[in-house]
């Protein structure tokens, strides 16, 4: 199977990644039956990626019928000051676009200079976006027409490990770039100390819309196929830090992938639920998450 990004077979199969419950997309019921699959390495572009993977037609629809609530953001989250930094320093205008803009809560805490547009598939989320003073262009990337805008800036906030293709998906958003443009990004940071600790055993290859994952590495080779530079990357939490609370949740995922190791060598459930400590993981339905940790990465990469 080649990489959905490089489209080479250089490929390392990492293992099962955690099951979800089966019926889950986007945190309710859905009809579809969905295989957690192979944590899949291509060596070459350095891209995780899920095996099989839903195609991005049928994530698409399922995402068209999510409640406008489902991902609240009405309140500030603890990245966006540091993406409007990025966004006064590398936009080449005023005119931003943020693709995945769900209800528009982003572009509405935005100052008011910026003359604010979004993409966004969900049916509920894109029409609270619009009534809320936001320029909706259209349902997914697709619907930007190449050459047809010259935006200043495209942000783009965990959406791209949504996507299958993310080459093709970062070349839509370039296009619609002006010259001098920059692109922001934020993900799930595979080259971050939490994932190099778990690895596939993490929560964040859990979720079943997460298809894809990425490093600065992924992002360095992808600037060079997209003829862009990247100009600054770093890694940070997506989540508001509290010690407690951080600290509950890293011992319970260290539990997690303890009982799961031990599960891959063999030992039965019987035996684990016997074992102190282990033997609580052993009734979990679903991987705890560690949110607070430092496991993204945000990237800007900039138009030439």
């Amino acid at each position: 199977m080649p990489c959905p990004a490089c489209q080479q077979t250089n490929i390392d199969n990492q293992g099962r990644l955690p099951a979800f419950p089966t019926h889950v997309f986007g945190g309710r019921q859905t009809g579809t039956v969905i295989d957690p699959g192979e944590f899949m390495h291509c060596r070459t572009c350095d891209l995780f990626f899920r095996h099989p993977a839903l195609p991005e037609e049928v994530l698409t629809s399922l995402y068209e019928d999510l409640p406008s609530t489902i991902w609240d953001s009405s309140h500030q989250r603890p990245y966006w000051p540091q993406a409007l930094r990025l966004l006064e320093k590398h936009a080449a205008n005023r005119d931003v676009l943020d693709v995945g803009c769900f209800a528009g809560d982003l572009l509405c805490w935005l100052p008011s200079e910026w003359r604010k547009h979004g993409v966004e598939p969900g049916n509920a989320a894109r029409g609270l976006a619009a009534r809320r003073g936001i320029a909706v262009l259209g349902r997914t990337a697709d619907d930007l027409a190449a050459g047809q805008h010259s935006f200043g800036a495209v942000l783009s906030f965990d959406v791209i490990e949504h996507i299958t293709q993310p080459v093709r998906f970062l070349a839509q958003l370039r296009d619609a770039l002006a010259p001098g443009g920059c692109l922001i990004l934020l993900t799930g940071a595979t080259d971050s100390l939490p994932y190099r600790l778990f690895g596939r055993h993490y929560w964040y290859g859990s979720i079943p819309e997460h298809v894809t994952f990425y490093s600065r590495a992924w992002f360095t080779w992808a600037a060079k196929q997209l003829d862009m530079k990247l100009s600054t990357h770093l890694h940070l939490p997506s989540e508001t830090r509290e010690w407690r609370q951080w600290t509950k949740q890293l011992a319970q995922i260290s539990l997690h992938t303890l009982f799961r190791s031990l599960r891959e060598r063999g030992i039965s459930d019987a035996t684990l639920g016997r074992l102190p400590l282990v033997g609580r993981a052993a009734r979990w339905q679903t991987v705890p998450w560690w949110k607070q940790a430092t496991d993204h990465i945000m990237v800007v990469l900039t138009k030439k």
